[in-house]
């Protein structure tokens, strides 16, 4: 959960404000630029809390996330752990390739993410 809330603030968003968030909110989201969740170093890094778990057993070096709202007010998010170091140049790159997730993802959100997991 560490991962995802600092990838959301990140984003530009906070996590209350998304818990709490109205319909009125997600017009103004769904069009945003988010920018990228990117952890140079892992090891020790407080976002990445599974440290033994996740990062010492499988050797990851660097993270890079990044997300989007729908247009239905669904939150995305994509994170990568990486084995060899990412650099920041190199991490900002994804910011593009958010936009074309959201947009291979948006027609299956009223399908996928507007149905409780038990029926999918």
């Amino acid at each position: 959960m560490a991962m995802i809330s600092q990838l959301m603030k990140q984003m530009g968003l906070e996590v209350a404000a998304m818990l709490a968030a109205e319909g009125s909110i997600v017009p103004e989201l769904a069009g945003k630029t988010y920018n990228v969740f990117h952890v140079p170093e892992a090891r020790g890094s407080t976002y990445i809390p599974a440290q033994t778990e996740l990062v010492e057993a499988y050797g990851v070096r660097s993270v890079v996330g990044f997300g989007g709202v729908l247009h239905t007010g669904d939150l995305f998010a994509t994170v990568m752990l990486a084995r060899g170091s990412i650099l920041a140049d190199a991490a900002l790159r994804f910011r593009s390739i958010a936009l074309d997730v959201k947009a291979a993802v948006h027609p299956f959100a009223n399908r996928v993410f507007g149905q409780s997991p038990s029926s999918l």
